[in-house]
């Protein structure tokens, strides 16, 4: 019986995964905030890109991606190294500086590099046929799968799509034209009526008012008429020809090479346990900016790093003030809210308005909690629980929602 116990006791250790720092090539910033490829140590399984949170996966595969597989190029194994290093860094915030329980008992997570497939509720991948997705990241709602359909269940998962460069003047075609069109064309409608009118009128004046030198008054007007209608136009131009020079002519998104867009993904799955992996809000989505932002400690998201993205980044750090557009879905990319929250850190602190946002969650509804009401209220609640001086820190924040529109 002692044998037997003890060739047991053997057959679980061995059957344990080992895991090990090891060192590998990822893309971090510098002090300036800039892109930079640096070595760090990754605790992983000495093959394979997986440890006891996340398994790296490529497309629809369930295998961690090994190290020496000659199939898997460098760029890949690149990618596995970056997402698994961002991605324990989120954990260890959520865990040690947030702490949230519910992180830190999360099952292992399945991350899939290039993974092209459409996501399903009910099939988890979508058939082969439907249109392949480039250019994005998402996370997925765990689901129960079609044991007729031979379809087993998964848990949550996040998906990290291929880079495709599309050219920007398809993107532009299909949104009905260059965007920079119609505000020209608003402005001249505003403007030349404006300055043809007043030039009509000093016409019409000067005919009815014959006394005096006027002659030499209405050439003088008329020409700083037609000075102001020529100095407008060849601003429009100079605004067209560097909206040309500086659009890049192919857009493109390798969000696994971007350590914020991976540590937004990772906030989601984070937020999930009151906040389903269903919808694209602005409130949901303002909320994992933020603490993508908190966590990497710079306001600044998926900014220089045009080797990887020539998309738009976002700047915590804008002073917009609030307009009721904010609140359409189609939103949802603004920084509006990654900026309302990132400015509480100034009337709380940062500790402090980490907690206040986080524990916020409690009290939004998914799909229909909007900024102006659900948000705020949302804050607010959560500051009673939460804040030190919650009378003093309530009234901080509601002077400060006032200013920033609210």
């Amino acid at each position: 019986m002692k044998h037997y116990i003890t060739l047991v006791v053997l057959c679980l250790f061995l059957s344990k995964p080992s895991f090990a720092q090891k060192e590998w090539n990822v893309v971090t910033r510098d002090s300036r905030g800039a892109a930079q490829i640096t070595t760090e140590e990754i605790q992983m399984n000495e093959d394979r890109f997986e440890n006891s949170d996340f398994k790296i996966v490529v497309g629809k595969s369930n295998e961690a991606i090994s190290v020496n597989d000659p199939r898997i190029s460098d760029e890949t194994k690149l990618k596995a190294a970056n997402t698994l290093f961002h991605l324990e860094h989120a954990k260890k915030y959520f865990t040690h500086t947030v702490k949230s329980l519910e992180v830190a008992k999360l099952e292992p997570i399945t991350i899939r590099l290039e993974h092209i497939n459409q996501f399903s509720d009910l099939g988890h991948f979508m058939n082969d046929a439907k249109e392949p997705q480039f250019n994005n990241a998402l996370s997925i709602p765990a689901g129960v799968g079609m044991s007729g359909a031979n379809i087993a269940p998964w848990k949550r998962e996040i998906w990290f799509r291929p880079e495709k460069h599309i050219p920007v003047a398809e993107i532009m075609a299909m949104q009905g034209g260059n965007p920079l069109n119609p505000v020209i064309k608003k402005v001249r409608s505003a403007i030349y009526p404006m300055e043809m009118g007043t030039g009509l009128s000093n016409v019409v004046y000067a005919l009815v008012n014959p006394q005096g030198s006027w002659s030499n008054t209405l050439l003088s007007s008329e020409t700083l008429q037609a000075g102001t209608l020529l100095l407008f136009e060849a601003g429009f131009q100079i605004m067209r020809f560097l909206n040309k020079v500086l659009t890049p002519s192919h857009y493109f998104l390798d969000t696994a090479m971007i350590p914020e867009i991976i540590t937004h993904e990772f906030s989601h799955i984070a937020l999930s346990d009151y906040l389903e992996l269903s919808h694209s809000t602005p409130v949901i989505e303002g909320l994992a900016d933020y603490f993508s932002a908190s966590l990497n400690e710079t306001p600044k998201l998926a900014l220089k790093i045009k080797q990887y993205s020539t998309a738009q980044g976002k700047n915590g750090k804008n002073k917009k003030l609030f307009a009721i557009e904010y609140e359409n879905n189609r939103m949802a990319n603004s920084d509006f809210v990654l900026s309302l929250l990132w400015g509480m850190r100034e009337v709380l602190g940062k500790e402090n308005a980490d907690q206040v946002i986080f524990e916020s969650r409690k009290y939004l509804k998914t799909n229909s909690s909007d900024i102006r009401t659900g948000l705020i209220n949302a804050l607010v609640i959560a500051c009673n629980t939460t804040c030190k001086q919650p009378a003093n820190d309530r009234l901080k924040l509601f002077i400060y929602f006032e200013k920033r529109g609210l």
